[in-house]
């Protein structure tokens, strides 16, 4: 769709997206760099209002019907590009707004220019998996396990026999079936008033829908004891080398020590790909994101989300 100089597109593939996430080199945030992870967050329609070399990304929200989310804004340009999107052309967006994944500097930049004009606010994520921070971690660090801060992912996998574990890379053929029972089997059992069993069920189907058909994911899988319990797919930024995002991972827990493992398995095995950390995303729950703390991080990113409502749960 043609606005004057303005140009909405239809974003459908990893080799469509890759020039839009240009603006997000040198970002702290790899998660702006990581391709599938846009696709996945916006896998209710990922669309692109573009204006000369810059451009804005927006999507329907996941999993609320009545909401257009927005990736942050980085520069003077793509804040311009934001009040047109706002301001004219508000039959592409959802009744509610929200941009996602905005750090002190977005939050600067769109303060300046937008909050006030469009009467928005800023606040703690509640549903998305900011609400807790962001973590990186060392993919050395973890392998070492080295003094008092790794004891207890050194007490976890201890827990776990390990003449008894096979770790292998993702296959889809194999592995597929074996993984849609094991995110069947956590979506009943975590599902709640904010995420019903498809809502959590989706995201991992998505990602492994698309491993099946595209060679740039990292995929991994566990097996214990003949039970298969753990899997995890990355992407690679775009613009680094040395860095994987993590997109999803999901570990039995009824395994003791198998969630641990499994984060030290996959770095074990991306060492060799000359990975220097990995970007394991924030938390939804107090739960999880105390779990990824036991991988002591290198780097944690607080991230709220713009918004046009109050928040009410």
């Amino acid at each position: 769709m043609k606005n004057g100089s303005h140009y909405v597109y239809e974003i459908n593939s990893h080799s469509e997206l890759l020039p839009h996430l240009k603006q997000y080199s040198n970002q702290v945030d790899s998660y702006l760099c990581s391709p599938f992870y846009f696709l996945l967050t916006g896998r209710k329609g990922l669309k692109v209002l573009n204006y000369d070399d810059s451009s804005i990304i927006f999507s329907d929200h996941p999993n609320l019907d009545n909401e257009t989310i927005i990736f942050p804004p980085s520069t003077e340009k793509e804040i311009r590009i934001l009040d047109f999107l706002l301001s004219s052309n508000r039959s592409l967006l959802k009744k509610n707004i929200r941009i996602i994944r905005c750090n002190k500097e977005h939050c600067k930049l769109i303060n300046q220019n937008i909050l006030s004009k469009f009467n928005l606010y800023i606040q703690d994520e509640y549903l998305l998996d900011w609400k807790y921070p962001s973590v990186f971690i060392s993919v050395q660090n973890v392998l070492k396990m080295y003094g008092k801060n790794y004891k207890d992912l050194r007490y976890n996998i201890n827990k776990v026999d390990s003449s008894k574990i096979v770790f292998k890379k993702y296959n889809h053929e194999l592995h597929f079936e074996d993984s849609l029972k094991l995110i069947k089997k956590w979506s009943k059992r975590n599902a709640s008033i904010l995420f019903d069993e498809s809502n959590l069920a989706a995201p991992y189907i998505y990602i492994l829908n698309q491993i099946k058909n595209i060679q740039n994911l990292f995929g991994y899988v566990l097996y214990y004891k003949n039970h298969f319990v753990a899997f995890n797919i990355l992407d690679k930024p775009y613009d680094n080398e040395y860095e994987l995002t993590s997109l999803v991972f999901l570990a039995d827990v009824d395994f003791k020590g198998i969630p641990s493992l499994m984060r030290y398995k996959v770095c074990e095995f991306v060492k060799y790909f000359h990975i220097n950390t990995i970007h394991i995303g924030g938390s939804e729950t107090l739960g999880l994101y105390r779990f990824k703390k036991k991988l002591v991080p290198i780097k944690q990113l607080e991230l709220v989300s713009i918004t046009n409502k109050v928040k009410q749960i």
